[in-house]
């Protein structure tokens, strides 16, 4: 039986996550052909998903100096995050290790350094670009991953067998940390009524 009502991730991404301030048109938009139209859950997320894709395209191509400003500012401060991370794990090694095992140690400070890179880096990019945060997130996530990738895979040597757990790791909780810290940390400014509403085509 088909749902009367619009996917919730959908919405919540829409509601959530902004390029340009558009979104808030565009769900009225997206439920009225939704719900007239008798289109299906999949379509809804599919225009979601090409709307926000197009926005962050649009927006990154109009401030593509700022993002590359707030990827290279939200590299530094994820490395030094990294390295505080690793300092305070050190200290903690001695009296976690003897309660819960060198290996769950282990695996337990590669998840909390990640999360903390990613949750220290993104609110600090978020807080500097607050008007246009969601579209500097996207960009500084984005290349934190490729950044990670190039060192871990091609510039250091990589053991597949113990490295790609530890990459694995890194790629899950960097950006959930970036996710925390920069969208649900950090408050948008209000919107200017003046701004001008883009529609996107719904097909």
């Amino acid at each position: 039986m088909k749902s009367s009502e619009p996917p919730a991730g959908a919405k919540w991404i829409l509601e959530h996550i902004q390029f340009g301030h558009a979104n808030d048109a565009l769900m009225g938009d997206l439920e009225e052909a939704f719900k007239t139209q008798e289109r299906s859950q999949w379509w809804y997320w599919r225009q979601a998903l090409i709307a926000i894709l197009v926005a962050f395209s649009n927006e990154l191509r109009r401030h593509w100096l700022m993002a590359c400003r707030a990827a290279a500012f939200g590299l530094i401060v994820s490395y030094g995050a990294q390295m505080l991370g690793h300092e305070a794990l050190i200290n903690l090694h001695h009296s976690l290790t003897s309660v819960i095992g060198v290996h769950a140690f282990s695996a337990l400070a590669w998840i909390l350094n990640a999360f903390f890179c990613g949750l220290v880096s993104g609110w600090t990019v978020a807080l500097l670009h607050r008007k246009y945060k969601d579209t500097m997130l996207f960009a500084f996530l984005g290349a934190l991953l490729i950044w990670e990738t190039i060192v871990r895979f091609y510039v250091s040597p990589f053991d597949i067998d113990k490295g790609l757990p530890f990459a694995f790791v890194f790629y899950l909780f960097a950006p959930l940390g970036v996710f925390v810290g920069g969208f649900l940390f950090t408050s948008r400014p209000p919107i200017d009524p003046r701004i001008r509403r883009q529609h996107f085509p719904i097909s």
